[in-house]
């Protein structure tokens, strides 16, 4: 994304994301593999790279007027640091749980900022446990 302009950086990622995940999906073809595997992960990293690419696009200020209210939420005004790009990108939980979050979700509930800044530690295990039971 650092590398394009920023006004077309989302078709270059999504490009390359898909390219990759093709060639994936065909070396798994070829290999016979079964079960969890390298396919599944490039699944899962598209569609995050196409939200980080897409949220980064929304960030510019020109195209604000056609911007949905989730669209302003989730705009990310600078690109993120390689750290965080990476701590949101491959981290294994994510890998496992099925949908995919939005990176400023993500980069919140990390350094407990906006919502999750409200919160009371350990705040929602009473409640948790309650429905777990």
């Amino acid at each position: 994304m650092s590398c394009a302009p920023r006004k077309h950086a989302h078709y270059y990622v999504i490009f390359l994301s898909g390219f990759l995940l093709s060639i994936s999906n065909i070396i798994e073809q070829i290999e016979g593999d079964t079960g969890y595997n390298v396919s599944t992960l490039a699944m899962i990293t598209f569609v995050k790279q196409t939200m980080l690419a897409i949220n980064y696009r929304d960030g510019m200020g020109d195209l604000e007027s056609w911007n949905t209210p989730r669209e302003k939420k989730y705009a990310l005004k600078e690109l993120p640091s390689f750290f965080e790009y990476c701590n949101y990108v491959f981290p294994l939980q994510s890998s496992v749980i099925g949908p995919s979050f939005e990176f400023k979700d993500w980069n919140d509930f990390l350094n407990l900022k906006g919502d999750y800044g409200k919160m009371k530690p350990f705040s929602n295990y009473p409640r948790a446990l309650i429905r777990y039971g």
